[in-house]
Formats: C-alpha cells, structure tokens, sequence
C-alpha cells in the first residue's frame, strides 16, 4: 500500500509470538526521518518490536525490560527506491538483511518475540501515532523459521504461503478496508485510517537493456465484465506492460506496432486484457481462420 500522504495504519492482530523466525516485506522510503516506522508491534506492559528508521539507523528493535536492536546505517537504504528486507532472529540474536546481503550488527540481548502474545501486529507505524512510515509497502510475510542464514538473492516475484508461513499480505487490494492474508491462517487485516493503493512494485516491468520485466498483478475490487471494453474499474488502477520488442531480424527494437496489457486477479479467476494497436485497420486481412490455426 501506500503511506504517502496517509494517516492510515494496518492492523493485522495477534500475530508472530514465536521464538525464532522472520519477517520479511519490500518498501520504497520516501523519507527517512527518525522514527518512521515499517513495522510495529506492542502490549501494554511496555514490551514492543518495531522495524524501521529508528532514532540514528534503519532498526529492528525488541523490548523486553531493556531495548536490544539490530542496526544497519540509513545510507546504506537509498530513497526512492524498492529495497527487500528480512529481520532473521532467535533467541538472542538478530540479524537484518538488505536485498540478501546480512548485516549482523546486533546488540547482545532476547530477540524472541512470544513475550509479545496478545499485542496486535502493525504495518505502516510505530507504537505512537506520531510514529508513521511515508512511502510504499508490498509483500509483507511473517514465517515461524529462520528462512535466510546467509546473503541470499532477493526475490524477484510474489511471495507463497508454505507451512512456515504466519501471515502473508500481498498489499495489492484497491483500497485498505479489508487487506487479504494470502497464508494459510487468513488473518485478514483492517485499515483504521486512510492508506492507498501502491502506484508502483518492486517488480514492476522494464524494458532497459535487454530485459523485459515483470508484470504485477493487483487485485481487483470487482470483477470486470467480459464485454471487450476495457472501461471497468479494475483496469484504471492495473499495472500496465507497455514498449514492446520485436525480436525479429535484428531483434531487441522497439516494435512498430505497439501493444498494452494489464492483469488483475480475485479469489475465482486471473483477468487478463490487451490494446493491441493498429493504425490501418481498413487492410487487416486474417492470416488464420480455424481454430489454433
């Protein structure tokens, strides 16, 4: 979703109140000003767990009596720009990493998280409503393992639930009301104030050099009708795959007829629509007229 301009948080309940695991999501920061926090969690008694930009780095931090954190330096998270992290820990270490690379600068402490049953669970914030993220979240996913031990390449699709998995949030939805856990405990989130829909992913498709990219697949708030106009809804917010290639000839140029796709999804079907341009439709003639011709 996106934090940009919003007052909103996520509140996702009582979740991840293990002794080992991780926490894992992709964010865009637009700033980086202390105490803006990605991920939060607290109870009552004063214990919390907040991940973020904390009072000099980018921090997961655990209080449990005393404050015990993991640290990498802000520089090392340019603005404006998609960044995977993990936050990996156990018992009484901890360890943060930065699109796969570890930085296991921790101080010695308990890292363990089930002191912290009964807390809610929070995306977009810290503990206090003064402490909010500005900029994009996607893919937030809570596992009861330690998923990474060394540098590791980042990701470069949707998460999937497997049975390590706690919660998985796609964060793709229209609207924040009702955020879908696509993991297997369906612990659907609420919004309690105004967040958007992300105008961009980390996996957003490119065409520089000679790859093509990918393509990201929202959710869509209503099914479209099938009808060939492309005037529902769902197709004003879709991502959109444009600046095609023709790999034909000498390959890798732009191609002289231009065509644009766009994918949505809901819990029955994948939907799928294409403008395929064509300036001189008056001598289109079919080469094909039988069926998988």
């Amino acid at each position: 979703f996106d934090k940009e301009d919003a007052n909103g948080r996520v509140v996702c309940g009582d979740l991840l109140n293990v002794a080992e695991g991780t926490i894992e999501f992709w964010f865009k920061p637009f700033s980086n000003l202390n105490n803006e926090w990605v991920i939060s969690k607290s109870k009552d008694d004063g214990k919390q767990m907040m991940i973020g930009f904390g009072p000099a780095d980018f921090m997961f931090m655990v209080k449990d009596g005393e404050w015990t954190y993991a640290a990498v330096k802000k520089e090392t998270i340019p603005l404006d720009e998609w960044r995977h992290v993990a936050c990996v820990f156990q018992k009484d270490q901890a360890t943060i990493f930065i699109d796969g690379t570890a930085y296991r600068n921790h101080r010695p402490g308990a890292y363990r998280l089930n002191h912290l049953a009964g807390g809610e669970f929070m995306i977009g914030c810290g503990t206090t409503a003064t402490e909010r993220f500005n900029g994009l979240v996607a893919e937030v996913r809570l596992s009861d393992c330690m998923r990474y031990t060394e540098d590791f390449t980042p990701p470069t699709a949707l998460f999937t639930s497997d049975e390590h998995t706690v919660a998985l949030w796609h964060l793709d939805e229209p609207d924040g009301n009702r955020l879908v856990d696509a993991g297997r405990n369906k612990r659907h989130a609420r919004s309690d104030g105004t967040v958007g829909r992300r105008k961009d992913s980390p996996f957003m498709p490119t065409t520089q050099g000679k790859g093509t990219g990918r393509l990201p697949c929202y959710r869509a708030g209503q099914a479209p009708l099938i009808d060939g106009n492309l005037n529902d809804a769902c197709w004003t917010t879709a991502a959109t795959a444009a600046d095609f290639l023709d790999l034909n000839g000498s390959g890798w140029t732009a191609a002289a007829r231009q065509t644009k796709v766009q994918a949505v999804y809901d819990d029955r079907q994948l939907y799928l629509a294409a403008i395929c341009y064509e300036p001189d439709m008056a001598n289109l003639v079919a080469q094909a007229t039988e069926r998988d011709g």
